[in-house]
């Protein structure tokens, strides 16, 4: 247990069972059910998308100082013994997807202020901040140096951790003064990125603590190799003592085939003919030949270089020759989209292709496949 009873507030683009597109939604989704476990208590600050279906309760409106200004409403959700708020602004998050816009950084920059603005709303007065990722960037250097901050909220500890370096949230200079910061930020020293504003560069600086979802990841991202430029700027960040990598755990309530009820039929170690049940189940219903000996490979990923995919045009053919069936499922890039469509076309016996987000059926291909390709190039 920990020693006293800290209240944390986690600021995240995605958690589930909110919003998914990679595996950031599900650290957010599994941390707070975690450590409420050790006895903290939670509240976790997302985005209102239009994609979230979950019924909100409507606790009222609230003014962000952010570009024009804006009038954001704040609702909530209890789940798993910790609360979920939801910033809601129609203008910048009533879209069909989470990211993928031109304007991206305006609308996370917008978020970071909002969520600065909603903590008086919520009625929890966080004793730490956790910010995950770019989008969450500006947390801290808005908590530390932004105009019209209540003092109290000034000296907030926080937590940035790392899930993917390569997105950076660049924006012009101009993102300072949407967020109410001063342009003495925008330094090589502060979040000055190549002449541009970088969310995620403000989050290593002006964080107290930065982490990464590895301890191998905190060492690849200290190299010019996948450091995307900050490399020099995170081994000083290390040598100060402020950079770690924490293994990312998994969700063992979420992710146990002897419970899960999405799934065809439970099974565990000792009844894995419950498994082969699943695999005959999944390949029916994806339509694919149900020959038992073939080998099912699953793949739910994000669709994008860092995952390796840039590896699979010289090699499909080769793939595509062997006895077995593949069931795909992400979104991602787009020339992404497009390889795999043409794949499940010239195989339609052996390729099943799904773009979308879907969460029962990611875990049943998860319970259902023999082997789970993954040829991520880091983390």
């Amino acid at each position: 247990m920990l020693r006293s009873v800290p209240k944390i507030a986690m600021v995240t683009s995605e958690a589930v069972p909110f919003a998914k597109t990679g595996g950031l939604a599900d650290v957010c989704g599994a941390l707070p059910k975690a450590l409420v476990a050790l006895g903290a208590q939670v509240a976790l600050f997302l985005p209102r998308y239009s994609t979230i279906t979950q019924p909100l309760r409507r606790i009222g409106e609230f003014y962000v100082p952010y570009g024009p200004g804006y009038r954001a409403t704040l609702e909530q959700a209890e789940l798993d013994g910790y609360t979920a708020f939801f910033i809601s602004q129609d203008e910048l998050f009533n879209r069909p997807n989470l990211y993928g816009y031109s304007d991206d950084p305006y609308r996370f920059g917008f978020f970071a202020r909002a969520f600065v603005s909603a903590i008086s709303s919520s009625g929890f007065f966080p004793e730490v901040v956790h910010c995950h990722d770019w989008q969450a960037g500006l947390v801290p250097a808005i908590l530390r140096h932004g105009f019209l901050v209540p003092p109290a909220l000034s000296d907030l500890p926080v937590v940035f951790t790392i899930h993917n370096l390569q997105y950076q949230g660049l924006e012009d200079r101009r993102l300072l003064d949407w967020a109410r910061l001063p342009q003495y930020l925008f330094h090589p020293e502060g979040l000055e990125f190549h002449g541009s504003a970088s969310c995620l560069k403000a989050g290593v600086v002006y964080a107290n603590q930065v982490t990464t979802v590895s301890p191998t990841y905190a060492q690849e991202i200290q190299r010019s190799e996948l450091g995307y430029g900050l490399e020099g700027l995170l081994s000083k960040t290390a040598l100060q003592g402020r950079l770690r990598g924490i293994l990312n755990g998994l969700d063992y309530q979420e992710f146990n085939p002897a419970t899960d009820q999405r799934l065809y039929q439970t099974y565990d170690a000792h009844t894995l003919e419950g498994k082969r049940a699943n695999k005959r189940a999944l390949l029916k219903d994806l339509g694919l030949p149900a020959e038992q000996d073939l080998p099912v490979i699953g793949m739910v990923t994000r669709l994008a270089d860092q995952k390796g995919l840039d590896l699979f045009p010289p090699v499909l053919d080769q793939i595509m020759e062997l006895p077995l069936r593949l069931v795909l499922l992400g979104t991602g890039e787009d020339k992404y989209h497009q390889l795999f469509t043409q794949v499940a076309r010239r195989f339609p016996h052996k390729v099943s292709l799904h773009l979308k987000f879907d969460a029962q059926l990611a875990q049943r291909i998860y319970a259902a496949a023999d082997l789970f390709l993954m040829p991520s190039r880091f983390e």
